[in-house]
């Protein structure tokens, strides 16, 4: 119950025609969804990541003729590594840039979605 009166409450100072009020509120609101949002999309993104490195070393295996068994040792251990992964350690691999770049440009295009649809309001 007291979490949706602070609910109430909070959606009631958004809504508020007290200028400091409203801005204080939205930047306490702004911080946790943003911070939220990136850690999301990072998430589903690093989720794909891991999932085509797993495939692409499967696949490998797959492949393998099993006439090299150096090799074939070589791309199992390859696998096993690669389903090892958390989507926290595909972050650390060469990808990991990217991924956060991406994270934070879908900040950024929903920050900017909601600047503009609130830019006629006061």
């Amino acid at each position: 119950m007291v979490h949706e009166r602070g609910t109430s409450i909070c959606w009631t100072q958004l809504n508020s025609n007290n200028r400091q009020l409203r801005h204080q509120m939205i930047q306490q609101f702004a911080a946790g969804s943003a911070l939220s949002g990136f850690n999301h999309n990072a998430q589903v993104l690093a989720a794909s990541a891991r999932a085509a490195l797993i495939a692409t070393a499967q696949a490998a295996v797959n492949a393998d003729d099993g006439t090299n068994a150096a090799r074939r040792n070589g791309l199992t251990a390859q696998l096993a590594v690669m389903q090892a992964l958390t989507n926290e350690t595909v972050l650390a691999q060469n990808g990991g840039l990217a991924i956060i770049t991406t994270a934070l440009n879908g900040l950024m295009t929903v920050a900017s979605v909601a600047v503009i649809s609130t830019s006629g309001s006061n």
